[in-house]
């Protein structure tokens, strides 16, 4: 008889548990797992976990050099934790002295720089050239619709006419406008898709 597989248990922030936990079960399937809130873990000091999400919100306002309290139980909790086998981290730079620990004892530091920064940026701009080309698209097709009904329905169905006075401004500020819109959600989008991929990469390694 085979033994159970022993859940894969993630720490993460709760807000981070709240929005990518449906994601993560998603990608997880039925390999068993855990999500560890990390504020319970500090306070019950579970220490039990394999793979560590720092978060922006976990490292708030701290620096490297300046480390607040909350953010020291946490990295605190990290040293304790013998099964520990990977931790990703939000930042580009993994150079705190806490990571340099942890990867001298084999722990494999991932942080959000390269290739997630590239993924971004590629997917941002994609989104601001096709929301650009709809805009166009858009003004195009209402500037068509305007011409025919001010010099050729008006005339012919009703008897008169009148001039055709376009604000070029205000059309071009709400295209500037959508087109920012378009890449700022496309960013968001890839960035959390993104975040979602470093569970990806620990469950096809585990």
């Amino acid at each position: 008889m085979n033994a159970p597989i022993r859940p894969l248990r993630l720490l993460m922030s709760q807000p981070s548990i709240e929005q990518l936990g449906p994601a993560i079960s998603a990608l997880m399937g039925p390999r068993p797992h855990e999500l560890l809130a990390l504020d319970t873990a500090v306070a019950t000091q579970r220490t039990d976990a394999d793979v560590a999400f720092i978060s922006r919100e976990v490292t708030g306002t701290s620096t490297k050099h300046q480390i607040h309290p909350a953010l020291q139980q946490v990295y605190d909790l990290l040293r304790q934790s013998p099964g520990l086998k990977w931790v990703h981290i939000h930042s580009a730079g993994a150079d705190r002295q806490i990571y340099l620990d942890l990867k001298a004892r084999g722990v494999h530091i991932a942080t959000s720089s390269g290739a997630n920064a590239q993924v971004v940026a590629t997917v941002a701009g994609e989104g601001v050239a096709w929301t650009a080309a709809g805009a166009l698209l858009g003004l195009a097709l209402g500037l068509a619709v305007a011409v025919v009904l001010v010099h050729v329905v008006n005339p012919q169905s009703f008897h008169w006419t009148m001039s055709l006075s376009l604000p070029w401004e205000r059309l071009g500020l709400l295209c500037a406008v959508v087109v920012l819109a378009g890449g700022l959600t496309t960013a968001w989008a890839a960035r959390r898709a993104a975040s979602v991929q470093a569970v990806r990469a620990v469950k096809e390694d585990w």
